[in-house]
């Protein structure tokens, strides 16, 4: 009996070309709605561009909308890049505004503002690292803003760091003085981008264990590959003060110490028997592992404390993430507690009001910590910090004197935006936003009206609408 042909895409009920289109590649979706005439429809369902928002973009939001998730989707292809705190060293990507004088004395740079020179890059990634602001573009592009080794950068201008060709960088965490990448491929990228003057400028190509990772002596030069075995796979990576951190699928740990010349044996694997670790963070001295059951262990970056030390402050079962910065380790549960001990002096430094599960409607998404500045994201967008001024790197204008002890919510230079990401550095922060104020101009009539003859099949009227999406 002969097989029957598949059912038309046009004969599928709505629900199903739904299902379908949150699981077709982003680039794709574009010639899907151009297909047949009666599929451009989809593109205007709010519940397929809130769910590629959270699949594509990891977002979504409790504040109160006053823009359709499709516009949201098109503005987290090309987020707004803030930052705000130190501004020596061309670290913030932006200049002293004009007229505002001696650009010591001012306080533009303790209040967010926007990044120009992020125009149009479609920034999908934000780090900061100890003199500048890494972000990745929807290319897998990597560029810095900042100092970098044999590179001054000021105001708008940036770096692009020499990605080997037909490589994508999809995740990016940032050290002091380096950043560590994954590609698509699987491979590793590690970049050196240490300011001029620091003790390592003349240090050499690096290599490391894991994987297949390139090494820069200068963001000009081209990369060292050094192939190594890609199993098992990493799962996370995690790049603190001087080392990078590595996590595999079956919970094996490796560290090395970034800016020196390695041979294999200079890699360390750390284990912790029959425990799954589920996440991994690191400060300027010490590792640390967040088991399934929510315990926290740490151990030495140098070695020399090789014991894994269980952590009773900031173990907690329902623990579900950890970070870390130069001397602070933090935990979120998920109930919305947080826990930030300074690992230094061994002391729980975490604000009364965030000791407690969340009551807030708005629970926490985020957690990051810079030198001695933390901020907090909530899930309507919104950004408390507290901490050292920091030369403005809470964000609330505020550049030097007293250091705020319990979060404060972040206002001047955040109004009319909802933040999708947030970074700390050394002394200045960074974080994406979207505008949520009205609809793009002329969408909507691009939409209604096309010109043409609707008879004509040629028409493919989503097109025009898709290509103002710029794929």
């Amino acid at each position: 009996m002969p097989r029957s042909p598949p059912p038309a895409l046009t004969t599928l009920p709505t629900e199903l070309l739904l299902q379908i289109a949150t699981h077709i590649p982003r680039t794709s979706l574009p010639a899907l709605f151009r297909s047949y005439r009666s599929l451009s429809s989809l593109s205007h369902d709010p519940a397929l561009w809130s769910h590629r928002a959270r699949t594509d973009f990891n977002f979504s939001t409790s504040a109160t909308l006053t823009i359709s998730w499709r516009t949201i989707y098109k503005r987290l292809m090309n987020p707004l890049l803030l930052t705000w705190g130190e501004w020596t060293d061309g670290r913030l990507g932006r200049t002293p505004p004009r007229g505002c004088g001696n650009p010591h004395a001012g306080d533009w740079h303790a209040i967010p503002g926007v990044v120009k020179g992020a125009n149009g890059l479609k920034v999908v990634k934000v780090g900061c690292c100890g003199w500048g602001v890494v972000v990745v573009d929807l290319q897998g592009r990597v560029w810095v803003f900042g100092r970098v080794r044999n590179e001054e950068m000021w105001s708008a201008r940036k770096v692009e760091l020499q990605v080997p060709e037909g490589k994508r960088v999809k995740e990016m965490v940032c050290g002091r003085g380096f950043v560590l990448c994954l590609a698509d491929d699987g491979e590793f990228l590690e970049f050196d981008i240490l300011r001029i003057g620091n003790k390592y400028r003349n240090q050499k190509h690096r290599s490391s264990l894991l994987g297949k990772i390139y090494s820069f002596s200068s963001v000009k030069n081209p990369p060292a590959l050094i192939p190594l075995p890609s199993t098992p796979p990493v799962t996370q990576l995690f790049a603190c003060w001087d080392h990078g951190l590595a996590l595999t699928s079956i919970s094996t740990m490796y560290t090395w110490a970034a800016h020196t010349q390695l041979s294999p044996s200079d890699i360390r694997a750390v284990t912790l028997l029959n425990t799954r670790i589920t996440c991994i963070a690191a400060t300027s001295r010490l590792g640390a592992a967040l088991t399934s059951s929510g315990e926290v262990y740490t151990w030495s970056l140098t070695g020399e404390d090789p014991i894994h030390r269980l952590h009773e402050g900031l173990t907690h079962p329902d623990n579900t993430h950890i970070s870390g910065s130069m001397d602070y380790l933090t935990t979120v549960t998920s109930t919305g507690a947080v826990r930030v001990y300074n690992m230094q002096r061994n002391t729980d430094m975490t604000p009364l009001s965030l000791r407690q599960p969340s009551t807030s409607s708005s629970p926490v998404v985020q957690v990051v910590s810079g030198d001695y500045h933390h901020g907090l994201l909530r899930y309507d967008g919104s950004l408390e910090t507290w901490g050292e001024a920091s030369a403005g790197a809470r964000g609330d204008g505020v550049k030097r004197g007293y250091a705020e002890k319990e979060p404060k919510k972040v206002v001047k230079g955040l109004e009319g935006l909802i933040l999708v990401k947030v970074a700390m550095g050394g002394w200045h922060s960074a974080a994406l936003a979207i505008a949520v104020g009205e609809e793009e101009e002329g969408l909507e009539e691009k939409e209604e009206g096309t010109g043409e003859d609707e008879g004509e099949e040629e028409d493919l009227r989503p097109e025009r609408v898709w290509r103002d999406m710029d794929w």
